[in-house]
């Protein structure tokens, strides 16, 4: 959500404003007037944005801008405070609550086990936590499934196979998926069975749209 003072004018839309202002194609929502505080740019001003789902709500300075506005369902993502300009500006009070919940899945709480094999399923979205998609990318390559306190384990290290949960082992080069670790946490990158020039085969863990999840030669179908 951006709001133009001297204009009087608010912008939705997805990813903000260019540098330098304008937008790229088609990712203006909607648009139209705000009413800022007299005092203009020597006053602060109020500003929120609302997203439940797919509906977006916004207001300044206490009155409203738009009202359930029809927005992509973005299920995850991040929040940001900026300018489309480089341009002098103080922001204060700066905050992030979760909004009343309407019509959230209820995830019946699930049970894990030794052997349970590894899935793959839709990332859950903003709001739900979904405790089989709890893991941690651990600095030994480990990926570690903090509700069941189990690792993810390859079934073999010389071929295709399943991944399943099994109890933590340091030493066991099933378990050790390296990747680019100061990259996991930013962006998809490939993760690659057994430590750093351990193993003598190339098996990548891959997931796939069934739902199945197994580490193969090369990350081949």
């Amino acid at each position: 959500l951006c709001v133009q003072p001297l204009w009087e004018k608010w912008t939705l839309s997805y990813g903000g404003p260019l540098n330098g202002g304008g937008y790229p194609d088609g990712a203006v929502i909607s648009s139209g007037d705000a009413l800022v505080d007299a005092g203009g740019l020597n006053k602060w001003q109020t500003l929120n944005l609302t997203i439940r789902g797919e509906e977006a709500s916004g207001s300044l300075n206490g009155h409203t801008l738009f009202t359930n506005i029809g927005i992509r369902d973005g299920r995850s993502g991040f929040g940001c405070i900026g300018t489309s300009h480089w341009i002098p500006i103080e922001f204060d009070d700066f905050s992030i609550t979760s909004a009343a919940a309407r019509n959230l899945p209820q995830l019946a709480t699930p049970s894990f086990y030794d052997g349970q094999l590894i899935g793959a399923t839709p990332c859950a979205r903003n709001g739900v936590a979904d405790l089989s998609q709890s893991f941690d990318a651990r600095y030994n390559w480990q990926l570690y499934h903090k509700p069941s306190g189990l690792c993810v384990e390859a079934g073999s290290t010389s071929e295709a196979s399943s991944v399943r949960l099994a109890s933590c082992n340091e030493d066991a080069q099933e378990q050790k998926f390296r990747n680019r670790y100061t990259n996991i946490r930013n962006w998809p990158v490939e993760l690659t069975l057994g430590g750093w020039n351990v193993l003598d085969n190339d098996l990548k863990l891959v997931g796939y749209k069934n739902g199945a999840v197994a580490v193969t030669p090369g990350g081949e179908d």
